[in-house]
């Protein structure tokens, strides 16, 4: 596994306390974590971490291509560290997102009707999980 500081490399963005911690975050938690989720776990070991911080951090990650932004609801965006084409499963119950993979060739058709070759895409599936469906 890459470590936040080669990808941080990678990507042109120069390192900083705030900015590693921000991308090893993202890295670890593979659970596609808010701002707001990522601040509070943060916080509690950099007191004097802002929110303002971690929304420019995410912002410039994002910009430099080194994370995704995706909009999986309409009042939360989540931050995904997978930059290989995959799709998310959200269970409509507990909200936790899961990433689905997806064959090569399927992306291949699917892009094959992009408008522009660089067209970002997400394929999200939307149902309650296995968890749920337990637990009810």
């Amino acid at each position: 596994m890459t470590n936040a500081l080669e990808i941080l490399a990678k990507f042109e963005i120069r390192p900083s306390l705030q900015r590693v911690a921000v991308m090893d975050y993202v890295l670890k938690n593979r659970f596609h974590s808010t701002a707001d989720e990522i601040y509070d776990e943060l916080v509690k070991t950099m007191p004097t971490l802002s929110r303002t911080t971690i929304y420019n951090t995410l912002n410039l990650l994002v910009e430099k291509g080194a994370i995704r932004a995706l909009h999986l609801e309409k009042d939360a965006v989540h931050y995904d560290a997978g930059l290989h084409p995959h799709a998310h499963f959200i269970c409509s119950q507990c909200r936790k997102i899961h990433d689905v993979d997806i064959p090569e060739n399927v992306w291949n058709n699917v892009l094959s009707y992009a408008p522009v070759p660089d067209a970002e895409m997400q394929i999200n599936f939307r149902a309650t999980c296995h968890s749920c469906l337990e637990n009810n």
